[in-house]
């Protein structure tokens, strides 16, 4: 069953620009089993608890108005591939290792993985990672289609911030909507057509649509504002 398709009013979206988002995690993991361990009968209340502050970030990630944009340098393991998964596009140095080492230890895949895992590489390939755990390289995670693009050792930040600077030239509530549609689930080509009965209405009068149209015929860069 299809998520609950929102109601768009997009009126005025908060916007500077994409969230660019360095990840280089390792060891949560371990951390997390080792509560489990010792905290005894009360950890099932404070692990939900625990689970339900980790979501809020990736309700941010994934429902946020704004592109996130992921730049993995080192190990991006659990939590870290998590957030790898969940982003909008995502940059990696080749040397980058990916690891979901959930089932090594004992626990299970969180944050979002059974979801966004799958979109990205398929679900053979996302039951192979997560139920094994073995870990990939960045050009391994490139091939299976985890990451976007490639960097030298050190650079996937640059090039993450060199895409997030294209983004200044772009109406900012188109972005957020084809991120909101896209997330919500778009199942059939009706799926498709009810956002866009939903959208276009309201950002065919919207002012940046205006400026986008003078901005064409004048043969200048547009100045989007958001409304």
């Amino acid at each position: 069953m299809p998520c609950a398709m929102p109601r768009m009013t997009p009126t005025s979206v908060p916007w500077s620009s994409p969230v660019p988002m360095g990840i280089s995690v390792r060891g949560a993991d371990l951390v997390r089993a080792a509560a489990v361990r010792n905290s005894g009968a009360r950890t099932v209340i404070s692990a939900r608890e625990a689970l339900k502050e980790v979501h809020r970030l990736l309700r941010v990630i994934v429902g946020g108005a704004r592109p996130v944009i992921a730049a993995v340098e080192g190990d991006a393991f659990g939590a870290g591939l998590s957030m790898a998964a969940a982003s909008d596009r995502v940059f990696a140095a080749t040397n980058a290792r990916f690891g979901a080492a959930f089932s090594k230890i004992g626990i299970f895949p969180d944050m979002g993985m059974l979801y966004t895992l799958p979109l990205r590489v398929g679900t053979a390939n996302a039951r192979h990672l997560m139920m094994l755990g073995a870990p990939i390289d960045g050009e391994h995670a490139h091939r299976l289609g985890l990451v976007d693009e490639l960097a030298p050792p050190g650079r996937a930040l640059d090039k993450a911030l060199a895409y997030a600077a294209q983004f200044a030239d772009i109406a900012p509530i188109p972005v957020t909507l084809i991120k909101a549609a896209l997330n919500s689930g778009i199942n059939c080509v009706e799926d498709a057509m009810r956002f866009e009965l939903d959208c276009q209405p309201l950002l065919t009068s919207s002012a940046d649509a205006q400026e986008g149209i003078a901005a064409f015929r004048e043969k200048r860069k547009p100045r989007f504002t958001g409304m």
